[in-house]
């Protein structure tokens, strides 16, 4: 009995020496993982992130910001801006934005100077109106003309399938010849400073014509017709209105009309008249207005 009591706690501390050493070889492992995760998170991380984002945004905007503005910028002019008197004795005034030619203004849709034409709608028409048009222009040597190949076109599309033949000036404007036009040398002939009979002033230029406090901005002018139509700029009876100044000529001696004053649009002002025959009674029943310079 004595032998088998002295050999029990031997066995038992060689037991809790395994296990102690089964511990530290757990503690082992636990420091391998956290090795591994930090190491893959923080490469992926970093490196991802800030490529992508530095690339994306510096390349974009520079290049759609330049390329637009610098293209756009660059616009031609209507090579065929002027006025102009026809082989009829109308005045045509082109601008980049209209062409007015007596009482008719059409208001550019766009142009091709290349292809020698434009697009406009019919502002004013006496005949068609709200409509659109088609201009083709050619050069016979120095010397321009021009069709009207489209006068009543419903859309801009049937406009722009009109066409002329500008190989045949005399008959390839639909059947008809094409119109001269020679550029205006002169421009308003009643340009000046005035003093009318009632003692009043009228300075009057190639835009305007002021007279005390109103002032009157020109829609157009005719030299061989003796008129122009103005919008009411200031009034102080009729703001925002037409007006229609007739002139003529008794010797040296001009003598001035307004024959409209409150007229609602251009067409209504044109449409107004006065009688040069008659300088006593001839503007709408009262006498022409004299005007010395």
């Amino acid at each position: 009995m004595k032998y088998w009591i002295l050999l029990l706690p031997l066995f038992t501390m060689a037991g809790t020496g395994c296990v102690i050493g089964s511990e530290k070889t757990d503690d082992t492992a636990e420091a391998d993982t956290d090795t591994d995760t930090d190491t893959d998170t923080d490469t992926d991380t970093d490196s991802d992130t800030d490529t992508d984002t530095d690339t994306d945004t510096d390349t974009d905007t520079d290049t759609d910001t330049d390329t637009d503005t610098d293209t756009d910028t660059d616009t031609e002019t209507l090579e065929i801006a002027g006025t102009y008197e026809d082989e009829w004795g109308s005045t045509h005034t082109i601008d980049e934005d209209t062409w007015t030619s007596g009482s008719s203004l059409y208001t550019h849709e766009y142009y091709d100077n290349a292809a020698d034409y434009l697009i406009a709608y019919n502002t004013t028409n006496d005949w068609n109106q709200d409509k659109y048009s088609r201009f083709d222009w050619a050069w016979d040597g120095e010397t321009l003309y021009y069709c009207q190949s489209a006068y009543d076109a419903d859309t801009v599309a049937d406009a722009e399938a009109a066409s002329a033949d500008s190989s045949d000036i005399t008959n390839g404007c639909g059947g008809f010849s094409w119109t001269n036009m020679t550029p205006g040398t002169d421009g308003l002939e009643i340009v000046g400073d005035y003093t009318d009979e009632w003692g009043s002033t009228h300075t009057i230029d190639e835009t305007t014509w002021v007279s005390g406090t109103a002032l009157y901005t020109f829609e157009y002018y005719d030299n061989k017709a003796d008129y122009l139509v103005a919008y009411n700029t200031k009034n102080d009876w009729n703001p925002d209105k037409y007006s229609r100044f007739d002139w003529a000529w008794d010797g040296p001696d001009l003598y001035y009309c307004q024959s409209a004053w409150d007229a609602d649009s251009i067409k209504d002002a044109e449409g107004s008249s006065s009688d040069r025959s008659d300088l006593t009674n001839g503007c709408g029943g009262f006498a022409w207005t004299n005007m010395t310079p």
